[in-house]
């Protein structure tokens, strides 16, 4: 039995001793590609304090970040996981990442342990999730949901879907 085989199996019991299904049913791909393409567009604020963000801990300041006030992007990650164009849920990997660091970061700070945080390594990984987020330079462009009450009712119509699915 090679590796990838044992670990699979040993993940399939772990999920089973935790009540879970053995094997995980894949998300549906509800999110469209013009409307992933449109949430990933509006990427571009938080891509940009991310920047700012691995900027200022590659200079050796620590400062915290009020993630309370990304909730929006948490929010349109999770959709992307659900896009139907596997390659538009990447930007969302981006933001999951981002908000772990910025998560770390901040508990060092409240907890007063930030000698024992390897800031190069929070930096490193700022660099990944800058390259997932970036990632949609790649992508071509869709204009479909220029309208913001068109691209909220999509968002709302998909949400409401990703709800009824988890029931």
């Amino acid at each position: 039995m090679n590796g990838v085989t044992r670990l699979t199996e040993r993940i399939r019991k772990l999920r089973i001793e935790q009540g879970l299904d053995p094997y995980p049913k894949p998300l549906p791909e509800l999110v469209s590609t013009p409307l992933a393409l449109a949430i990933i567009d509006r990427l571009k604020p938080f891509t940009a304090i991310m920047v700012k963000y691995a900027r200022i801990l590659a200079e050796g300041e620590v400062t915290r970040i009020d993630t309370d006030r990304l909730s929006q992007y948490v929010v349109y990650a999770k959709l992307l996981k659900h896009a139907g164009e596997k390659l538009c849920s990447i930007p969302g990997l981006g933001v999951e990442l981002s908000l772990g660091v910025i998560n770390r970061v901040n508990n060092a700070i409240d907890e007063d342990k930030l000698d024992t945080l390897d800031i190069n390594t929070q930096v490193r990984s700022l660099h990944i999730a800058l390259n997932w987020l970036t990632s949609r330079d790649t992508l071509k462009k869709a204009e479909a949901f220029s309208d913001e009450e068109t691209f909220q009712a999509a968002i709302a119509d998909v949400r409401k879907r990703i709800e009824e699915e988890s029931e």
